[in-house]
């Protein structure tokens, strides 16, 4: 997790190297399929077939989560739990590698904060939902990101629900997440669909 990314306050693709109409390898958009794309805004498409994250070492824990129906592979997770003004906060994280912090870094990343209407005793057996305010590009550090920073997907309508399967507890991801590039704030983003299953240890 890049400390640059905070708690969003409200709740998961490799260095994608395709270069598209200009752009250089590092800022190749990872664009959608057509058959999912929204207004095309962009021209992307993600790599077939789950890519290591840049920098990575082969026998770092990764896992593997479908954006727009494509398997794309990040960092193992990392879940932190406490109470905040009467409430239970889940922070689910990616363990990036240390190259994460530098501005030339291509790999992929998460960062999700969950906020629950009450105390829980544990966020076993819970499920979280979250569906954004409006439709303009939220001022959060959450979400997924794409070559280091250069892509983030906000939560658009989004639910992880937390389970335990065969003694391993695991946060299931699905919903929709809408694409933006750094520095811009397109009128209609791109949206795709993000599905995965999410080991973790809960505290």
């Amino acid at each position: 997790m890049r400390f640059g990314k905070i708690i969003l306050g409200g709740c998961l693709c490799a260095g994608l190297v395709s270069g598209c109409d200009g752009n250089t390898a590092g800022d190749a958009p990872p664009v959608l399929t057509e058959a999912h794309a929204s207004p095309p805004n962009h021209e992307t498409k993600l790599p077939e077939g789950p890519v290591p994250p840049a920098d990575q070492a082969t026998t770092r824990p990764t896992v593997v989560i479908l954006v727009d129906g494509e398997p794309q592979e990040f960092p193992s997770s990392r879940l932190i739990v406490d109470d905040r003004n009467g409430k239970t906060i889940a922070l689910l994280m990616s363990e990036d590698p240390p190259a994460a912090i530098n501005d030339d870094f291509l790999g992929n990343s998460y960062y999700l904060e969950m906020e629950f209407d009450d105390l829980l005793p544990t966020v076993r057996g819970q499920v979280w939902q979250y569906e954004a305010p409006d439709s303009e590009k939220q001022h959060t550090p959450s979400g997924l990101f794409l070559q280091g920073n250069r892509w983030q997907l906000q939560p658009f309508q989004v639910q992880v629900q937390f389970q335990q399967l065969d003694g391993t507890d695991v946060a299931w991801l699905s919903g929709t997440f809408r694409m933006y590039r750094a520095g811009e704030h397109p009128a209609m983003p791109r949206v795709v669909a993000v599905t995965g299953r999410v080991p973790v240890v809960l505290p």
